[in-house]
């Protein structure tokens, strides 16, 4: 009787054994994955993005210079880069979130 217990009590202690180093790859998985999406992170953006993003920005700083921020809109921003509405919000949020980018991108420069 207590070898069949002991038999019993050692495949139970072995599958949880088994359990807990699968629950360690899985961590280990999930590493690689975050480190995968890091290294996306950190690639340089694509040139079409490169190329919205610069024509969305000359063409507000050329507004700004013309008249002041508050009474730029985005449609004249989007007529002047000849770019469509959606893809400004596919990259931003508004006109001052567009300013905020450019600004960014001249402190790094």
């Amino acid at each position: 009787m207590f070898a069949a217990r002991r038999a019993k009590s050692t495949s139970e202690a072995e599958l949880l054994n088994k359990e807990a180093v699968d629950v360690r790859n899985e961590g280990s998985r999930s590493k690689v994955a975050g480190l995968t999406k890091q290294a996306k992170q950190r690639r340089k953006p694509d040139e079409r993005i490169r190329r919205t993003h610069e024509r969305l920005g000359k063409a507000l700083v050329q507004l700004i210079q013309e008249k002041p921020i508050d009474e730029v809109t985005v449609q004249e921003v989007l007529d002047r880069s000849s770019v469509g509405r959606s893809t400004f919000y596919l990259h931003f949020r508004d006109k001052n979130d567009l300013l905020l980018s450019q600004l960014e991108k001249f402190l790094e420069t």
